[in-house]
């Protein structure tokens, strides 16, 4: 048995794949790590490139499938795998160090902890758009607790599911046998966030690691961006519809000001109106102080956009979800 199984999804990225794999095979030893690639879909070119890493490194192994949800994805790479440790990352992610090592000392550390992660962070080399992306997404204004995933912070701690992410996830392999359990498979994001609450009312505890980090690229575009944040919406009312006592008011919030914003062309209220206006105000003031800091009055006028569509592309897809006609969530 493997020490540690690196399992990645992917499909038609070749190029970020093939930087994923040769910071994987820079610091993962042979003998004590294997590399899994689930290949999601027809793509030759992708095929071809894990095919020449397994040429020279008979540790990276890859399987091809049609087309599988993101949890049907990585749970068919869970039964594939050979480790004890199960390290999940996006196939658009950089490795910087050696996290295999620090991975496998912390589970060796801490006896009573199951799963661990840490945060992703800006990728070397990002434009200005996406690094405002990654520094909204880390600011307590943007993303509330979940801000912890997108920076390096604070000590080594206990975190609940919101603190930690999959593209740099780690968790004992014996935690899927022992409980049976599996990511939904039909979820549209936030698959490991259900799989975490699960495990969590099982007593399995998880660790925030701030050095077990990964450099993960931002969408390239608005409308990409967008759409990212309107798929974790969706998938946060997936886990209400299938974990109800898991709801947390907080995730409303979003929901809220649309509906206020929605609301104000109808009320004349002054007092409504001055609240309402705490909102823009706050924008201003979180994008004044994060261009402040990094020096680049650019920043400030991106992020009054890039907030905004955080907690609004959000909140449309939380209400989107809400009214679709309950289905059946697998698991």
């Amino acid at each position: 048995m493997k020490e540690i199984s690196v399992l990645i999804v992917s499909n038609r990225r070749p190029a970020k794949l093939k930087r994923l794999l040769e910071s994987i095979v820079k610091f993962a030893q042979a003998e004590k790590t294997e590399t899994l690639v689930l290949i999601n879909g027809e793509d030759k070119e992708t095929e071809s490139l894990v095919n020449d890493f397994s040429a020279l490194r008979p540790d990276v192994r890859y399987f091809k499938t049609p087309g599988l949800n993101r949890g049907e994805a990585r749970n068919f790479l869970i039964k594939n795998s050979n480790g004890r440790i199960l390290y999940f990352l996006d196939d658009d992610v950089l490795i910087k160090n050696d996290v295999f090592t620090l991975i496998a000392d912390k589970f060796r550390s801490f006896r009573d902890i199951s799963i661990i992660g840490g945060p992703n962070l800006n990728m070397p080399g990002s434009s200005l758009f996406q690094q405002c992306q990654g520094f909204a997404l880390a600011s307590f204004f943007g993303t509330l607790w979940i801000s912890r995933r997108y920076k390096k912070s604070g000590q080594e701690r206990l975190v609940d599911e919101s603190g930690l992410i999959l593209c740099n996830l780690a968790a004992e392999k014996d935690i899927f046998i022992k409980t049976d359990m599996r990511f939904p498979d039909n979820f549209s994001a936030a698959e490991e966030n259900l799989l975490l609450a699960r495990l969590a009312r099982l007593g399995y505890k998880a660790m925030y690691i701030p050095r077990l980090e990964v450099f993960h690229e931002r969408r390239a575009t608005y409308g990409e961006f967008f759409k990212q944040i309107f798929t974790y919406g969706k998938g946060r009312v997936q886990i209400f519809k299938s974990f109800p006592s898991y709801i947390n008011p907080v995730h409303f919030l979003p929901v809220i000001l649309l509906l206020c914003l929605a609301a104000a062309p109808f009320i004349k209220s002054r007092l409504y109106w001055s609240i309402l206006m705490i909102y823009p105000v706050m924008d201003i003031f979180f994008s004044s102080l994060i261009s402040f800091k990094k020096r680049d009055l650019r920043i400030f006028f991106i992020l009054l956009f890039i907030f905004p569509t955080i907690h609004l592309a959000y909140a449309l897809a939380f209400l989107l979800e809400i009214l679709r006609r309950e289905r059946r969530i697998s698991l």
